[in-house]
């Protein structure tokens, strides 16, 4: 393969960062989409922040969120409405890993939690917690 083949195959694959004597190569897709996927997380927890039952206007979010509002306006703030957008951020990274460590474990890139027992495991346990209710 000659230098223009070769220079034109790596511009398509994305472009090598060596920091020391270690390297990767950075895919331009890759990147974008991670750009993507970011940007809309951010926008997504800076409207679940603004948003709620009790109507804040962005300037007193802002005040609770930096220490300078009023106790009610930092309970709904931070105690509860930003705990609440953290917590689903957490909570969908964990999912999305545990997803993806199913698929790497059984080497299948459609595996499902039942193909490891885990909602069987699921049904089992709910079942001794159901049988102690009354039903309404």
């Amino acid at each position: 393969m000659s230098a223009r083949e070769d220079s034109a195959v790596s511009a398509r694959r994305g472009v090598g960062v060596r920091v020391g004597p270690f390297g990767v190569l950075v895919r331009r897709r890759a990147v974008v989409w991670t750009a993507m996927v970011t940007a809309t997380l951010l926008a997504v927890t800076v409207m679940a922040v603004l948003t709620g039952t009790l109507d804040l206007p962005a300037s007193r979010v802002w005040a609770a969120l930096t220490g300078r509002g009023s106790s009610v306006d930092h309970l709904v703030v931070v105690d509860r409405r930003l705990v609440r957008a953290v917590t689903a951020i957490l909570v969908g990274f964990v999912l999305g890993l545990s997803g993806a460590l199913t698929q790497s474990v059984t080497r299948n890139p459609i595996a499902t939690p039942d193909l490891l027992g885990v909602t069987a495991g699921a049904s089992a346990a709910s079942g001794p917690s159901r049988r102690g209710r009354a039903s309404t």
